[in-house]
């Protein structure tokens, strides 16, 4: 090989180096140019991903809560006239706070339950006190799943992965307070493993005056 040929090699040696870097430099070189458009971009994509699971966690709530059986109506428990003003102004102010204060009202009754029914003392998580209450046939698979969807809901609040409205707030009170009325029907002898057909249908502007369709019914 003459020092021509030699030369030449090495030219066309480099030039395939330069072609073979020239790709993942330039993705590079845009990736830095464009780094913030980029992660806009990312940052939109992840909020209408948690948009859409809220959204589905929501409806999936609902459509579980209207298959909850018709719970007795009781003069003493509806909340009164000071009660609702009360939540009606928490909220308006502030739908996080409100959500979370009823996802703690709804936690303490399903572990005055569970303590009722031979689980006292439960510290560990409630996910967990849920699982055991299904697993000892103690709720049905519908009150479970609906348990589930509005303790993540209430998770999601708490770490501020959502961003609650005021009818929301009023939606998730509507849910707990069914729940919680069918839990206290089992103080009745009420059996919370059979579920029942009933009608739950409800408007949002019913929602604030905590309308329950049938559980207005004497």
């Amino acid at each position: 090989m003459d020092g021509y040929t030699f030369a030449s090699e090495i030219v066309k040696a480099f030039t395939s180096m330069i072609a073979a870097f020239a790709l993942p430099s330039a993705l590079v070189a845009c990736v830095w140019l464009f780094k913030e458009k980029l992660a806009m971009l990312v940052l939109m994509f992840r909020v209408r991903h948690k948009d859409w699971e809220a959204s589905f966690r929501w409806d999936k709530a609902e459509a579980e809560a209207k298959k909850l059986p018709t719970t007795r109506y009781d003069p003493d428990a509806q909340p009164t006239p000071e009660e609702r003003s009360r939540f009606e102004q928490l909220a308006r102010i502030s739908p996080r706070g409100a959500i979370l204060e009823v996802g703690v009202q709804l936690e303490e009754v399903v572990r005055s339950y569970a303590s009722a029914h031979g689980f006292a003392n439960y510290s560990r998580r409630y996910a967990l006190l849920i699982r055991l209450l299904r697993s000892n046939r103690l709720i049905d698979a519908n009150t479970s799943a609906l348990l589930d969807d509005l303790r993540n809901i209430c998770n999601a609040v708490a770490h501020n992965l959502s961003d609650p409205t005021e009818i929301e707030a009023f939606r998730y009170k509507r849910m707990a307070d069914q729940l919680i009325r069918h839990f206290d029907d089992s103080a009745a002898g009420i059996d919370l493993t059979e579920p029942r057909t009933g009608s739950h249908e409800i408007s949002l502007s019913q929602l604030k005056h905590g309308a329950g369709g049938e559980d207005q019914r004497r």
